[in-house]
């Protein structure tokens, strides 16, 4: 038999895509070792495009006046003046002109000069007090004795060694009642002097600040500011 004859298959025509238009190169030369070459960057940058500027808004017509805020004035208080104050003065012991001797030693005393004694006994020992009342009660029992002006003036002085000024000026008044210093103007006169004497005394002491200062313990400088 005839071999069948051979089908030749034609080709299929090749279809060459169209080439895409070439955008203009933009690049620059270079001398490389081959010579001139040009470079194309792998982008190309374009030109930036002017930003608009902004429009400024319109004035109002008439703008607002905000007025500024005063200062606020703050008032710094004054120190505060603290007046210097005095010493406060002492206060003198209540005048007491009433016998505290125990009740058993009382009952022993039975004259002036067991009076005298027992009043010069505690004077000696410091106890002031019933010093006092011992020869205030003599002078209550034998104020008729001739000695009594006496037991006055001693009574007077323990007093003013209490710094008891006011007990003291009351002692001296109270003899002028007594019929030894009644009938002797001399020594009404002195009484009277020596009240006199402590009322000025007790001015100056005030005005130290010092109304109870014992009579022993006063300065001399006061003495002299006596007038």
């Amino acid at each position: 038999p005839e071999p069948e004859p051979e089908i030749i298959s034609e080709p299929e025509p090749e279809i060459i895509p169209e080439p895409e238009p070439v955008k203009p190169a933009t690049g620059s030369f270079v001398i490389g070792p081959g010579g001139f070459s040009f470079v194309i960057p792998d982008k190309i940058e374009e030109p930036a495009k002017p930003v608009p500027e902004p429009t400024p808004e319109p004035m109002p017509e008439t703008a607002e006046i905000v007025p500024e805020p005063e200062p606020e004035i703050v008032s710094v208080p004054e120190p505060e003046v603290i007046p210097e104050t005095a010493p406060e003065p002492e206060i003198a012991p209540e005048p007491n002109l009433k016998p505290e001797i125990p009740a058993d030693k009382l009952a022993g005393l039975t004259t002036l000069d067991d009076f005298l004694d027992y009043a010069y006994s505690e004077k000696d020992t410091g106890n002031l007090p019933l010093a006092a009342a011992a020869l205030a009660m003599a002078v209550e029992r034998f104020g008729d004795n001739s000695y009594a002006p006496f037991v006055v003036i001693e009574l007077a002085n323990v007093y003013k060694s209490q710094g008891n000024y006011e007990a003291a000026i009351k002692a001296y008044q109270e003899a002028y009642s007594l019929p030894a210093v009644a009938a002797d103007e001399f020594a009404a006169a002195q009484f009277r002097s020596s009240e006199e004497y402590l009322t000025k005394l007790m001015t100056v002491l005030e005005k130290h600040g010092k109304p109870g200062l014992s009579f022993t313990e006063i300065p001399e400088d006061y003495f002299r500011e006596i007038l």
